[in-house]
C-alpha cells in the first residue's frame, strides 16, 4: 500500500513536471512565432517602401536616377569601410544625400548644380571605392592624400549646399514678390 502511494505521488510529480515543461515550450514557441511574424512584416514594409521609392525615382530625370544609383553604391562601400574612414565620410555622405533629396524635390534646379552630378558625386564614389579596396595596403602618404581628398570633396559639397540655399531663397523672394503684387491689385 505504501508502494502504491509512492508510485501515485511519483506519477503526480511527473505529470506536474510534464505540464510545466509543455507550458514553457508553448510560450517559447509562441514567442518565436510572434517574433518571426513581426520581423517578416517589418521586412515586407521596408521592401514596399523601397519599391515605392524606386517608382518615384523612375519619374525623375536620368541624371538624378544615375545619382541615386551612385549613392547606393557609395553607401554600400561606406558600410564596408572600417571606422577609421567611416567617421569622416559619414557626414559627407549625409550632406550628399541631403543635396540629392533637395534636387529630387525640384528637378528643375538640376542645371544650376550640374557639377555636383558630373564631378563631386563621381569623385566621392571613386574615393570610397578606392578606400574600400586599398584600405589595408595604404601607407601614411596615401592616407594623407585620401584625407586631403575628403577635405576637397567636403568643401565642394559646401559650395553646392550654398548654391541650393541661394536658389531656395531666390524662389522664396520671387513668391513673396508675386504675393505682394497680387495684394496691391
Amino acid at each position: 500500500m505504501i508502494y502504491l502511494g509512492f508510485i501515485l505521488l511519483f506519477l503526480i510529480l511527473i505529470g506536474v513536471l510534464l505540464a510545466v515543461l509543455l507550458a514553457y515550450s508553448y510560450r517559447a514557441i509562441k514567442g518565436s512565432v510572434t517574433h518571426v511574424v513581426k520581423k517578416g512584416s517589418e521586412i515586407a514594409s521596408e521592401q514596399q517602401q523601397k519599391w515605392a521609392e524606386r517608382e518615384q525615382r523612375k519619374k525623375l530625370p536620368d541624371i538624378i536616377q544615375k545619382a541615386y544609383q551612385q549613392m547606393d553604391s557609395i553607401q554600400q562601400n561606406l558600410d564596408a569601410l572600417p571606422d577609421q574612414w567611416k567617421s569622416p565620410l559619414s557626414p559627407i555622405v549625409e550632406q550628399t544625400q541631403d543635396i540629392l533629396y533637395k534636387v529630387s524635390s525640384s528637378p528643375d534646379k538640376t542645371d544650376q548644380i550640374r557639377s555636383f552630378f558630373n564631378q563631386t558625386l563621381g569623385a566621392l564614389l571613386q574615393l570610397v571605392e578606392k578606400l574600400n579596396t586599398d584600405n589595408a595596403f595604404m601607407d601614411a602618404e596615401q592616407t594623407d592624400i585620401a584625407r586631403q581628398n575628403i577635405t576637397v570633396i567636403k568643401a565642394d559639397l559646401i559650395q553646392h549646399q550654398q548654391k541650393m540655399d541661394k536658389l531656395k531663397r531666390f524662389d522664396f523672394d520671387v513668391v513673396m514678390d508675386v504675393i505682394k503684387a497680387r495684394l496691391r491689385q
